[in-house]
């Protein structure tokens, strides 16, 4: 019999909130795909598609916009490492989506002050 989250407190100082102890262990997560940092042997070529996710940011309070996605297909040769070119193609992407989001931001902020100030002369009106 379970015994109540009162008697709980009052006997051991067991905190009633605490419910880690009465949960199954979980099994610990996957560990993530690698990419091998030892570089190809002599003939071998890969195609590696790498991606930087979609980005949703609110620079104003319930006012969002996205950065993003963006891929790039790159051609590892014999004698690269494709984790060395998967990060050096993450750092263009990288600057990419900084680039955008330095294009989109100027627009977006307008935008907003437009409709924020169409919004107020409606509402006079």
């Amino acid at each position: 019999m379970r015994s109540s989250p009162q008697s709980q407190s009052s006997a051991g100082g067991d905190d009633p909130f605490d419910l880690k102890s009465e949960t199954a262990p979980q099994a610990p997560p996957p560990e993530p795909a690698r990419l091998p940092e030892e570089p190809l042997p002599d003939g071998t070529v890969i195609d590696l598609l790498v991606t930087w996710g979609r980005e949703h940011v609110q620079p104003v309070q319930f006012q969002g916009m996205d950065i993003g996605p963006f891929a790039m297909t790159v051609r590892v040769q014999s004698g690269e490492s494709p984790a060395e070119v998967y990060r050096r193609t993450m750092v263009v992407l990288d600057q990419l989506a900084e680039a955008n989001y330095q294009q989109k931001l100027p627009r977006f902020l307008e935008r907003v002050k437009d409709s924020s100030s169409g919004a107020r002369s409606r509402s006079r009106g």
